[in-house]
């Protein structure tokens, strides 16, 4: 039975992952944590390890997520109508996803009116070096260079959240990937009628960010 077809139920978590550097395998057994602590969890799986070169490719011509944007829409579109909201929680790329997503004036606004909570995971809204050091399988860091993916303006992410809708962006605190000027943005330009919340952890690397207890925690309160 489809989504379509099936019972309307109340809420749902969509869980979006990151790049696949190291091995999806460790990021899905991640989500299958945080999926253990939640009523319904779908997902929105943009890649698998075989494609990393074609994904690299497409990154340094700007056009990624561009292209993955309308197969997202359609998976929220599919979501909306199983549940009366949704919840997204995203890892890495997969956040800087979200935040192209919202702030695409394309989105038809009834699919982000859906959005409840948006909890995003070293979330970059930009790439301002072009170019991260990622780790690799055997652990060693690697730079992934010439990376020309647009930068989204954090402005435009908050206006178009839903005026009951929430957004946590958490901070790793030794992230190695993911820069402070690319995911921290200045709370003067959040709009008064809108909630934006952060959270820093310190001493947690960017491949823990799915499995650190605390933001496990936040997540599963999120959600509730």
């Amino acid at each position: 039975m489809s989504l379509a077809q099936s019972p309307r139920a109340s809420r749902c978590v969509l869980l979006i992952h990151g790049l696949p550097q190291a091995e999806l395998s460790r990021q899905r057994e991640q989500f299958a944590t945080i999926s253990s602590g939640l009523q319904c969890a779908g997902h929105f799986e943009w890649a698998t390890n075989a494609q990393l070169l074609t994904l690299r490719r497409r990154m340094r011509d700007g056009e990624l997520a561009t292209s993955l944007l309308p197969a997202l829409d359609r998976r929220i579109a599919e979501l909306s109508q199983a549940f009366d909201s949704i919840s997204i929680v995203a890892f890495s790329f997969g956040a800087y996803l979200v935040y192209r997503w919202f702030a695409d004036s394309n989105i038809a606004p009834e699919h982000k009116l859906m959005i409840r909570h948006a909890l995003l995971i070293a979330a970059p809204f930009s790439c301002r070096l072009n170019k991260v050091a990622m780790t690799n399988r055997d652990g060693r860091l690697v730079v992934m260079d010439k990376i020309y993916e647009p930068a989204v303006t954090p402005s435009t992410v908050f206006a178009n959240l839903a005026p009951a809708a929430s957004l946590f962006s958490v901070f790793c605190g030794e992230d190695e990937t993911i820069l402070p000027i690319d995911s921290e943005f200045d709370r003067e330009i959040v709009p008064q009628d809108r909630s934006v919340q952060t959270l820093w952890v310190s001493g947690l690397k960017h491949k823990a960010g799915l499995e650190d207890p605390t933001i496990l925690r936040y997540v599963w309160s999120m959600c509730e």
